[in-house]
């Protein structure tokens, strides 16, 4: 039987700068969106993680490619849904946000400057 696709949202791909806020570690993370929707994200970060399914995370996406500081306002809640550990010591994130994605649409954030 073919495996369906079950996002709700059309993803958009892309690969911008991001940063993880783990509340748990109180520790920030940098990392790369990949692909982007109105209802989550795949996110790579290049040391292994180990969040738990479900754990929340804050997630801040570089709307300009040479964005360099995010603020902690600018960040949006989200759930990791999947997570990977990589064979070159990264990790992998599925993330589900918690609220809409409203700051800015994936297509915005693609097409910003």
């Amino acid at each position: 039987m073919p495996e369906t696709d079950r996002r709700a949202h059309e993803r958009t791909n892309l690969a911008r700068p991001c940063k993880l806020f783990d509340p748990r570690s109180g520790k920030y993370v940098p990392g790369t969106v990949w692909n982007l929707s109105d209802g989550g994200a795949l996110i790579e970060v290049n040391r292994p993680i180990c969040p738990v399914l479900g754990e929340l995370l804050y997630l801040g996406i570089a709307m300009k490619r040479r964005q360099g500081i995010l603020l902690r306002d600018e960040m949006c809640p989200a759930r990791v849904v999947r997570s990977q550990r990589t064979v070159d010591g990264r990790s992998t994130l599925g993330i589900q946000f918690t609220d809409r994605f409203t700051e800015a649409s994936p297509v915005q954030i693609n097409q910003a400057a």
